[in-house]
């Protein structure tokens, strides 16, 4: 596809959706050329993005893809660290950060101040799981583990864990802003955000967190709407460098 008609196409696409959404999942796309003049190859920064559009935009950019060349018939997406820079279309520009309101220590009130590390009883079992935790608490973004993803059984202590970062963060930057939810009260105050129509302000309260802590991430299972939400704040915190922890419980079978 010719960047011309790429840009052709980011034009009708921005008309059709939120603005906010086409500067996140669709602007930072970038068209790669291939052999197939059928087949639109655009580059992603990460697997994550790329499984979220996958799901959620691919149809709409193929549809205006055909409007601007009607010759394309299909879409895929690779990630930025698996293709040659002399083969990139255009030069991928990483998103700016934003702009960050007074400092505010969302951590405190919402975190349990006994799960600490010191407190963490450390086992054959955990002991990595320890590790890591408390590397990515000491650098918070500037890890290889962003996001991190803590999972397993019932009464493990992954939700000690997960919290033991929330309060060692703080400890390191007193001007840290930790931002910890479950994901059933992200769910259900994005519910309450769209009744009242503050979405923003609720989106607003967690995208200029230095480090978002979900617990039970696999409530949002099902749930598209809220998890459109959650990504593109997700993405957000991702682009700008910040710690993202997720937690998730493994239902183990009999």
């Amino acid at each position: 596809m010719h960047i011309s008609t790429w840009h052709e196409t980011l034009a009708l696409i921005a008309q059709s959706i939120d603005a906010s959404r086409f500067e996140t999942w669709i602007r930072p796309l970038v068209p790669v050329e291939n052999s197939d003049n059928a087949c639109l190859t655009l580059a992603v920064e990460n697997k994550v993005i790329m499984d979220f559009l996958d799901q959620h935009y691919k149809k709409t950019i193929l549809s205006f893809s055909k409007k601007a060349l009607p010759s394309i018939k299909s879409i895929q997406f690779v990630l930025k660290d698996d293709i040659q820079s002399e083969k990139k279309s255009v030069k991928i520009k990483k998103s700016p950060e934003p702009a960050k309101p007074p400092s505010k220590n969302r951590s405190i009130s919402n975190l349990n101040p006994h799960y600490t590390f010191d407190l963490f009883v450390t086992g054959v079992g955990n002991e990595f799981a320890k590790s890591v935790s408390l590397a990515v608490a000491e650098n918070p973004g500037k890890t290889k583990f962003n996001p991190l993803l803590i999972y397993g059984g019932v009464g493990l202590g992954k939700t000690h864990l997960l919290q033991a970062i929330g309060n060692y963060i703080p400890l390191k930057n007193k001007n840290s802003t930790v931002n910890f939810v479950t994901s059933e009260e992200f769910y259900f105050s994005f519910i309450e955000a769209i009744k009242n129509s503050n979405t923003k302000i609720f989106t607003d309260n967690f995208k200029y967190s230095d480090a978002l802590l979900v617990d039970d991430i696999q409530f949002l299972a099902g749930k598209d709407r809220t998890q459109e939400e959650f990504f593109y704040i997700f993405n957000t915190l991702y682009q700008s460098g910040k710690q993202i922890v997720l937690l998730r419980i493994c239902r183990q079978t009999p």
